[in-house]
């Protein structure tokens, strides 16, 4: 069995400005992989913690880009996910900008794992996008998530 989408999750309508910010994941499937991915406009590192149902998750990578007033976060977990239906995602931060969230989650025969990652970009502060990409497959044909400034997400194919 290859890797494949399962489901997705988001953060609200609206920025949260108050930590925690949670929301609910609905697997459809048995995940295997959960990656979740937060824009904030602040630009310093702010994010403390992420928990996937009470599990902390890895950090991939944060990325600040220059001429941004914000930031961009990927976390993974892949081993050991929890499979409550739906689950509840945590993100702890410090300061009150505005953060905004989403959560993948993947199906597979055994465990995931990142196996490279090309990095996080955002071009623009009034709709900011994070992309995570993966050598492994589904993950590979450039499934993204974009977190807008309204909290809204698209692009997850």
């Amino acid at each position: 069995m290859a890797i494949a989408h399962d489901a997705t999750g988001t953060f609200g309508a609206t920025p949260d400005t108050a930590s925690p910010m949670s929301w609910s994941h609905n697997p459809v499937g048995t995940p295997r992989g959960i990656i979740v991915l937060i824009v904030t406009n602040d630009t310093t590192d702010t994010i403390t913690s992420v928990t996937y149902d009470g599990t902390a998750m890895n950090r991939v990578v944060r990325q600040n880009v220059g001429g941004e007033n914000g930031s961009a976060y990927a976390y993974f977990l892949g081993a050991s996910v929890p499979t409550t239906d739906p689950a509840t995602v945590t993100v702890t931060f410090t300061g009150s900008n505005n953060h905004v969230g989403c959560s993948i989650s993947v199906t597979a025969a055994d465990d995931t794992s990142v196996a490279h990652h090309l990095g996080l970009a955002s071009t623009s502060l009034a709709n900011p996008a994070i992309t995570l990409r993966s050598v492994r497959a589904p993950l590979d044909d450039c499934r993204s998530a974009s977190a807008s400034a309204g909290g809204t997400t698209s692009g997850v194919t």
